[in-house]
This record gives C-alpha cells, structure tokens and sequence, in this order.
C-alpha cells in the first residue's frame, strides 16, 4: 500500500499452475521454479518478462528413500514421487543417470509437493524428490528413512556451484509495458 499498490497474494502449490495463472492473467507476477519459465519459453510464450533470480539453495532439494533402500540403485522398478516440470525432475533425472539408471527404470509419481509426505508417510511411495519444507518433512515423519542424495549431488552443482532449477520471479509484459514505474 506504501507503494500505491493493491497487492493479494494467492497461494498456487504448482510452478507450472503459477505460470498458467500468469499467462492468462490471473496473476500479475510470481516467483516460480525456472523449469516452467523454460517450459513456457520453448513454446515462443513472450507474455512475461523473466525479472529476477530470487532463490538459489543448493542442498534444500533431495531425494528421501523408506527405511531398507540404501543406494539410488536400488530404486530400480520403485515408485518415486516428484512434481513434473520443477527443478526436483531435473534433480531426480541426474541423480538417477550417474547411478546408471534412466526415468523408465523407476515409476515416477507425478505429484504436488504438499502430497508427498503423507503419501511417504502412508507408504503409497518409496521415494520422493522434493524442495523444502517437504524435503525435511517426509524425514522426520517416517523412522529411519533418509536421504540419498541431493541437488549437490549434480553435475549441475559441481560445475556451477548452483541449485538444478533456482527460483526466479517473471512478471507479465504488459503490466510492465504499461506501468514500468509499478
């Protein structure tokens, strides 16, 4: 309000629903996860201006495994959870190729954030790859499960020294194209 500006904030879980909302006007900016601005660029969608990396964790990504499995070799043929087009698919997708598997070699679960711990808890999935706060909270509600690897764990990180995916904050063209003072 300082700012002149009428400001609601609407909580949307999914990078990818972020940008949906963004592009179609429900929104007039959002921090999301760069997978979907990526996503949405590849497709020629010029309706947002990428504004700012606001976000760069490395180490507050990973995969979390039950009790028993003790490599990421081991999840051959098992069910891992991860939100499709987030930087925990990119994430996932290299941790699994330096352990010699491929995405075919597991079931990934596509899955919102929020629903993996009780869906780990519940055990309806071996494994999951997630951000905070549900990369900690799936560790702490399942007894002696753990963490095999995470985004550090990349080639990603080693060479750049970066999380897989950071965060960044578009906003669209023409609220900026009409308002660059807002």
């Amino acid at each position: 309000k300082d700012a002149g500006l009428d400001v609601e904030l609407k909580p949307i879980v999914k990078s990818s629903d972020r940008m949906l909302a963004l592009t179609q006007g429900g929104i007039q900016w959002t921090n999301t996860g760069v997978l979907s601005v990526i996503v949405e660029m590849a497709k020629g969608n010029d309706s947002f201006y990428w504004f700012a990396n606001v976000d760069d964790s490395p180490g507050a990504e990973g995969l979390v495994v039950q009790p028993g499995i003790n490599s990421i070799k081991d999840l051959k043929g098992k069910k891992i959870a991860v939100t499709l087009n987030s930087g925990a698919e990119i994430t996932l997708y290299y941790l699994l190729k330096e352990a010699g598997l491929a995405l075919g070699d597991v079931r990934v679960v596509p899955m919102a954030a929020n629903e993996m711990v009780a869906a780990f808890a519940n055990k309806n999935i071996d494994a999951y790859c997630v951000w905070e706060p549900a990369f900690s909270d799936g560790q702490k509600a399942v007894a002696g499960s753990k963490v095999l690897a995470t985004d550090k764990d990349t080639p990603i990180y080693r060479k750049f020294k970066t999380a897989s995916a950071p965060d960044v904050v578009v906003i669209r063209k023409d609220l900026v194209d009409k308002h660059p003072e807002t």
